[in-house]
């Protein structure tokens, strides 16, 4: 049976893809982010690899050199889960631009660097606009998993961004009471 590993971070998806690789009659192996993948491939047997490229731990990018650099030729299909994600690892939306490569956003020619795990952050909820994410997936995604911080470590890198974005034409980061937080587009 050909087997097909599933790196995916978001647990419905990839139990959305599990279904439909079973129904289909493939195998499939799930990881949630590229250092289990690695982990799995080393007792499994891996025909096909279908990778996301946004994870906590090791994202997708780094998977991929990792295996490559390894010798491994598995195929693999890179998700953009969103088409403004493009191969260069930029974020565009409207006039704001973010940049993974240099952790830097452009807002009106105007760049700025920021702290990583502000970046890290932003570039996720805007990934994913008005999508709610809760404080600990946040937490789980972008601060290690063994950080002795807590989910209110959230709250004061949603403050900043806040603070640093306020007045964008583009977005604004909106909390959801009870919830956590969304990105909402305002174009």
């Amino acid at each position: 049976m050909f087997q097909i590993m599933v790196v995916e971070d978001d647990t419905n998806t990839r139990r959305l893809m599990e279904t439909v690789l079973k129904q289909h009659g493939y195998q499939p192996i799930l990881a949630c982010d590229g250092m289990e993948a690695l982990e799995k491939m080393e007792s499994r047997h891996v025909d096909l690899i279908v990778l996301d490229l946004m994870m906590p731990r090791m994202d997708g990018y780094e998977f991929t050199r990792t295996l490559r650099d390894s010798g491994s030729d598995i195929p693999i299909l890179a998700l953009l889960r969103r088409s403004r994600i493009v191969a260069d690892r930029r974020l565009n939306i409207g006039g704001t631009e973010l940049n993974f490569n240099s952790m830097s956003v452009t807002v009106a020619g105007k760049t700025e660097s920021l702290p990583k795990k502000e970046f890290l952050l932003l570039f996720k909820l805007l990934s994913y606009p008005g999508r709610i994410f809760t404080r600990r997936q946040l937490m789980d995604e972008i601060w290690d998993l063994d950080s002795e911080s807590d989910e209110r470590t959230v709250d004061v890198h949603i403050n900043r961004l806040r603070d640093r974005f306020r007045g964008n034409a583009d977005f604004e980061i909106q909390t959801v009471r009870g919830l956590g937080y969304k990105a909402v587009l305002r174009a």
